[in-house]
């Protein structure tokens, strides 16, 4: 009987280079960086580490689960190469769609249950449905965790100031909407992974990276007026994102490389190493 480690890579093998080759190039369209192929390639590895910690709660994953769920990660977000708006699922379903017919060979089992994760997964309509006590191995709740799980860390920080600023959200009121976002993400995620111990603790702790960079941006921005003439602390780092990332097309890494060689404030010197450190424990196909 194969393992689950054995189980996926079976799946990958399949799958990965052809959803990952599929996802770049819709993404070579337009410059939303911290939404882009390398966001859904890190989603899918949150997945492949959830999948080992349900295995561990004696939850059966079978092949067909990863394979739905790998399918449905490379997907979600690709709508946003035409929508921005929170409605950007239906686009990427519609993608989907299309790529099941260019593709009849491929036989996808379970075709139903990708369309449907793919078009709700940012509806919070469905969020009562997707995260219940007793884990719901489905498409739509293996897609809904871990996405949220990749708006933790320091690339959460600037995945929530890059959709934000695209969808015309004044930065001063950017920390605000943020923190309410992600409060409801980390509920949501707590809600059905409580038992995950050591799952729990290492995602707890990304969460509040995130959330303590937008309490001090708020904080921040109380006590000085916003101006994008700022480079230092956090409305320093969210300015030198809008500067060479939304604004000069930076990939995150070069960017990242290109503050650090200018900057000597501590808050930005520290929040840009570690950002470094984090886009590279990720270990990417390619880095473009």
């Amino acid at each position: 009987m194969k393992n689950l480690s054995q189980q996926i890579k079976k799946v990958e093998n399949k799958w990965q280079n052809i959803l990952y080759r599929f996802c770049l190039e819709k993404f070579k369209q337009v410059n939303i960086p911290s939404h882009d192929h390398l966001h859904h390639y890190r989603v899918w590895l949150f997945a492949r580490k959830l999948f080992h910690e349900l295995q561990e709660q004696k939850i059966k994953i079978n092949d067909n689960d990863i394979e739905k769920a790998i399918i449905a990660i490379f997907f979600h977000d690709i709508g946003l190469t035409f929508n921005p708006d929170q409605n950007h699922g239906k686009k990427s379903r519609e993608i989907f769609e299309l790529f099941i017919k260019e593709n009849k060979k491929k036989n996808i089992i379970g075709q139903g249950e990708i369309l449907d994760a793919i078009d709700k997964h940012d509806d919070k309509k469905y969020k009562g449905i997707t995260y219940r006590k007793e884990f719901n191995i489905s498409v739509l709740s293996t897609l809904s965790i871990c996405d949220d799980l990749d708006a933790f860390g320091y690339i959460g920080v600037l995945r929530y100031a890059e959709i934000y600023i695209i969808r015309n959200i004044p930065l001063i009121n950017l920390a605000k909407n943020v923190l309410k976002n992600l409060e409801s993400r980390y509920a949501n995620f707590i809600s059905i992974c409580s038992g995950l111990d050591e799952f729990l603790t290492e995602q707890t702790k990304r969460y509040y990276l995130t959330k303590d960079f937008y309490n001090n941006l708020e904080d921040h921005l109380k006590y000085n007026k916003y101006s994008p003439d700022i480079l230092y602390g956090p409305a320093g780092v969210i300015n030198y994102f809008i500067k060479y990332v939304i604004n000069k097309n930076l990939p995150l890494l070069k960017m990242a490389d290109h503050v650090l060689t200018l900057s000597r404030d501590k808050y930005i010197y520290r929040f840009f190493s570690l950002l470094k450190e984090e886009i590279e424990s990720f270990n990417y196909p390619d880095l473009i």
